[in-house]
């Protein structure tokens, strides 16, 4: 099954053979964990002028397993409203997933939406897959939620139950190595600081570097004189 950071930048090829667009984001109704439809990019004309954003019932695209590209079945895309009708969606109203805030059904943060496992044909949801930020992801690891954790959407964020506060996350150093949380996040730590003292010395020898570069300048300069 594809996941929604498959669609996004799909290029959308149209019944004519060319390139007619490309996927900007899925979506997803306020109600319900399905994607319903896709907001595109019009591929500008003579690649200069750009075009008003269209969108595509889910359904309406055919990506072959191992593609990468989708195809359209006609040669140019429908007005917002035909296609609202077509998915029976409201464009004004639908979510889109990816980076949306995630708390739990008691309020409580867990993190972003990283990615979104979606059924090839429904479109319905099998998973989301939780980032903390990519220091916290490389320590701890990820939580992929199972799509009946999902409860909907509050307007802010997709709302899950309060079972995944208890979800371990996986695929960090710390879990690889066998260690608890608080050793995760002693790893997170540990990298932060460890990639602010690589800044660091980088930005140090890159300030020794243009001294002497500068010192050697100052030389030429007074032998010309």
């Amino acid at each position: 099954m594809p996941r929604a950071s498959f669609y996004e930048g799909l290029r959308i090829i149209g019944a004519n053979g060319k390139r007619i667009g490309a996927v900007k984001h899925v979506l997803y109704p306020p109600t319900e964990p399905r994607a319903v439809g896709f907001e595109v990019d019009r591929r500008p004309v003579l690649g200069v002028v750009g075009l008003s954003t269209r969108f595509l019932p889910f359904a309406a695209l055919s990506v072959p397993k191992g593609a990468e590209q989708a195809t359209y079945d006609a040669k140019r895309f429908p007005s917002p409203a035909k296609a609202a009708r077509d998915a029976e969606a409201d464009w004004d109203a639908a979510v889109v997933w990816m980076h949306m805030p995630v708390r739990t059904e008691t309020g409580r943060d867990v993190g972003r939406v990283r990615d979104v496992l979606i059924g090839r044909k429904t479109g319905r949801v099998q998973e989301i897959t939780l980032s903390e930020g990519a220091t916290a992801d490389m320590a701890v690891g990820r939580t992929t939620i199972p799509v009946d954790e999902v409860s909907g959407f509050d307007g802010e964020a997709v709302v899950v139950t309060d079972v995944v506060e208890k979800t371990v996350p996986t695929g960090g150093v710390a879990h690889a190595a066998g260690a608890g949380t608080a050793v995760a996040k002693h790893v997170a730590g540990e990298t932060t600081r460890n990639a602010a003292r690589a800044a660091g010395r980088a930005a140090a020898k890159m300030r020794k570097r243009m001294r002497g570069l500068a010192e050697d300048w100052k030389d030429v300069i007074q032998d010309d004189e």
